[in-house]
């Protein structure tokens, strides 16, 4: 048993991220448009150009963190990160001669999108 990923299971975490990280842009986008805020309404609000708003909104763009809170704010959300402890183990077993690895990933890191009960601040 180790402590530390194996190539696959970095690719399969990374994966994994990756996906939940396009959940999270793709709820803040409809957020945005559900409350009838524009991408240029952002962008003015903002004071950032209308290719810095499709940065954040685009799933493969690749914004700042900073850019994302910003985002959210603009459309009444939060985002908040939490930094845990994530130390995967690995598994190996033999059968006929081959080896197979498996990762038993709990718990893992995840991004969470949760709508708030609050008033959101609209732009106008």
């Amino acid at each position: 048993m180790t402590n530390h990923l194996t190539r696959d299971g970095e690719y399969a975490l990374a994966g994994r991220l990756a996906e939940e990280f396009v959940e999270m842009v793709t709820a803040l986008k409809s957020r945005a448009r559900k409350l009838g805020i524009s991408p240029q309404q952002i962008a003015d609000h903002l004071d950032w150009s209308l290719e810095d708003v499709h940065e954040v909104e685009s799933p493969f763009g690749d914004p700042s963190i900073s850019m994302l809170q910003d985002y959210a704010r603009a459309t009444g959300a939060m985002i908040s990160i939490e930094v845990s402890n994530f130390t995967p183990r690995s598994q190996a077993t033999v059968s006929a001669g081959s080896v197979h690895r498996s990762i038993d990933d709990h718990p893992r890191p995840h991004a969470e999108w949760k709508e708030s009960a609050g008033t959101p601040l609209v732009l106008r």
